[in-house]
């Protein structure tokens, strides 16, 4: 699960495990985005169908990222449709199930350090593009709210005077700030 730090401005991670605990739940209210790890197996779907729930509970965004996938299962295409009726976005990279993962591991490093050569580290680096897709999607969806906003504000407000609390746009255009209200 990943959320942008306060501090250093990049998106942080929580790893917590796949249960109904308040943990779970504080985690996710954490999460900007939270990345769901799911091995092609129905033990692994019925986890995941409550962490999803918490998500969308905590009206989070989830993407679930298929991880440990065999080259040649049926099982995997069975776990994809169920996850695809759930409504839940998957992500379009798929972890394999390999040996360098476990090694980098090992040795305490990721896969891209140890490896970089590997099919595992271009699923892992696509996988982490994928997810810096998402975030960057969000804050131009975020920019373009803001834009709106201010301009229907200066719209709104053309030719007024500015009140206690107002804004002056470029150009000279002035409009209340929202926060000038009183509730």
């Amino acid at each position: 699960m990943g959320r942008r730090s306060p501090k250093w401005g990049r998106p942080g991670r929580v790893d917590a495990p796949p249960h109904v605990e308040t943990e779970a739940r504080i985690a996710v209210r954490a999460a900007g985005l939270v990345v769901v790890p799911v091995q092609p197996s129905p033990l692994d779907l019925w986890a995941t169908t409550e962490t999803l729930k918490i998500a969308r509970d905590e009206q989070r965004r989830s993407l679930v990222v298929l991880n440990r996938v065999p080259p040649r299962s049926s099982l995997t295409d069975e776990i994809v449709a169920q996850l695809g009726r759930i409504g839940s976005p998957i992500a379009a990279t798929r972890i394999g199930n390999r040996i360098v993962l476990a090694r980098a591991m090992a040795l305490g490093l990721g896969v891209v350090e140890s490896a970089n050569a590997t099919p595992a580290a271009a699923e892992i680096t696509a996988l982490a593009e994928e997810v810096r897709a998402v975030f960057r999607a969000d804050r131009a969806q975020r920019q373009s709210w803001r834009l709106a906003s201010a301009t229907a504000l200066a719209s709104e407000s053309t030719g007024a005077e500015t009140a206690q609390g107002g804004c002056r746009l470029r150009g000279g255009r002035e409009f209340e700030s929202p926060r000038a209200h009183h509730f």
